[in-house]
C-alpha cells in the first residue's frame, strides 16, 4: 500500500504533498482536509 502511495506521489508530484501533509495535519479526518484544501486552492 505504501509502495503505491510512492508511486502516486511520484506521478502527481506537488500536489499530492500538500494533500498528504493536509492529512497528516488532519489525523485523516476527511471534512478538516477537505476545509484545508478549499482555503487553500480557492
Amino acid at each position: 500500500m505504501l509502495h503505491l502511495w510512492e508511486k502516486l506521489l511520484d506521478l502527481m508530484g506537488e500536489e499530492v504533498t500538500i494533500i498528504s501533509f493536509f492529512w497528516s495535519i488532519c489525523n485523516l479526518s476527511l471534512e478538516c482536509i477537505l476545509k484545508f484544501v478549499i482555503w487553500f486552492f480557492f
